[in-house]
């Protein structure tokens, strides 16, 4: 690292003197470096520092919550911006911040989260650099979380999922819209663009008591969600409007009860019925719960360990990206985990199914151009599809082929 700091910092002892770390994000041009104190590093003739210390902060959210997702795309962008500014073309870039675990796990994670979005780095590889160059993403101190209560999400988990976001489409940096993102007078967050938006749990009447900037208003979702292709709400509170189902169904916007104690986890039964309607509804779908993070979040969450095979802590940390405060009761944090298997497998088949041109329904014969191998998947994908409670099996897996065999 010391030849690193003379290559690039000169014999400046300004700039040297409480350097701690120094890390290569690319060779001679993009670099994060990491002093011991905060303070303004001004250019040099060969150097433009920059710092995002404190830009990003919200009062409001937990010492250590991950960043938002705005909060990413404007630091993707205003990066990019400097890295092609004509001003800088012959400067090398640093990102200075300061060895406080808080401070150094953001501009990790925003500058590791730039590598992949635009340097298209894959995460491990990003992750393993600034690993190795910073003790604070090695210990305790990585855990994005609420403490030792929490289900600690780590800083390679945040970065694998920014990279599982673009590879499935769930976002896109090049033309990310703030002003649909920030909807805070709605208090309602898309955690999956044109299928799944989160929101706070609208009231009938006066909203006063929710703060102020906040209109949700019965009538007001309902005018958004007509706008916006969303045809189907799940409510998983108690009912807080009486007219409910009557302005819904006015609306032509179906409505279903899934209630669960606040702060706790879903039944099975819950999770499976909440799974079915979001795999088979072709339009947009809108989750409350009171506030629209614990129990919302939860299922959501579900349905991105399903649909996209993320793990239960990828889905955790894009929920939080999406929406901060999001899943953060350790219980509900904790159904996530234990039901990830079981949640990939489920996916596993109904993207098998996918592949037959009729979905569930498709005739799958014994001779001719099909095989008794893709008979028996078939039937496979169809028992789990159905997620019964009791499956009856004989010698299921004489006849899969070794796509089918290897889940």
């Amino acid at each position: 690292m010391n030849k690193i700091r003379r290559n690039v910092l000169g014999s400046d002892m300004s700039e040297t003197k409480d350097l701690r770390r120094l890390t290569t994000i690319i060779p001679d041009r993009l670099y994060l470096a990491t002093y011991s104190t905060h303070r303004r590093h001004p250019d040099t003739p060969g150097l433009h520092f920059f710092s995002t210390d404190y830009n990003y902060w919200d009062d409001d959210l937990a010492p250590h919550e991950p960043l938002n997702l705005g909060c990413l795309v404007q630091y993707i962008r205003y990066l990019n911006d400097k890295m092609y500014n004509r001003r800088y073309v012959s400067k090398a870039i640093v990102h200075y911040t300061v060895e406080n675990s808080r401070e150094y796990n953001d501009a990790a994670f925003l500058i590791g989260a730039y590598a992949i979005v635009v340097k298209q780095m894959d995460p491990l590889t990003i992750h393993s650099i600034l690993k190795n160059s910073n003790y604070c993403v090695n210990g305790v101190d990585s855990i994005f979380g609420l403490g030792k209560n929490d289900y600690g999400i780590n800083l390679h988990e945040c970065l694998n999922v920014v990279y599982k976001a673009m590879k499935y489409r769930i976002v896109n940096f090049n033309d990310f819209n703030f002003q649909e993102y920030d909807n805070q007078c709605l208090d309602m967050t898309w955690i999956v663009p044109d299928k799944l938006v989160a929101f706070r749990g609208p009231i009938e009447c006066d909203n006063t008591a929710v703060g102020p900037g906040r209109n949700i208003l019965l009538q007001n979702f309902i005018k958004y969600f007509r706008e916006n292709n969303v045809k189907t709400v799940i409510r998983l509170n108690d009912t807080e409007y009486k007219s409910y189902g009557y302005r819904f169904s006015a609306a032509n916007i179906n409505h279903v009860d899934l209630c669960f104690k606040d702060g706790s986890a879903p039944t099975v039964a819950i999770l499976k019925t909440f799974l079915q309607i979001s795999e088979q509804t072709p339009h947009a779908i809108a989750v409350h719960c009171k506030a629209g993070l614990g129990r919302t979040g939860t299922l959501i969450g579900a349905y991105l360990i399903q649909h996209y095979r993320m793990t239960a802590c990828e889905a955790i940390a894009w929920v939080r990206l999406c929406r901060p405060r999001s899943i953060i009761v350790k219980s509900q944090q904790s159904f996530l985990a234990r039901n990830e298997r079981m949640l990939w497998k489920k996916g596993d088949a109904l993207r098998d199914l996918e592949q037959f041109p009729l979905g569930d329904v498709t005739i799958v014969g014994e001779r001719g151009i099909t095989s008794g191998g893709q008979r028996a998947r078939i039937n496979l994908a169809r028992a789990v599809y159905k997620q019964a409670d009791i499956y009856l099996l004989y010698d299921p897996h004489s006849a899969v082929d070794f796509r089918v065999g290897k889940h």
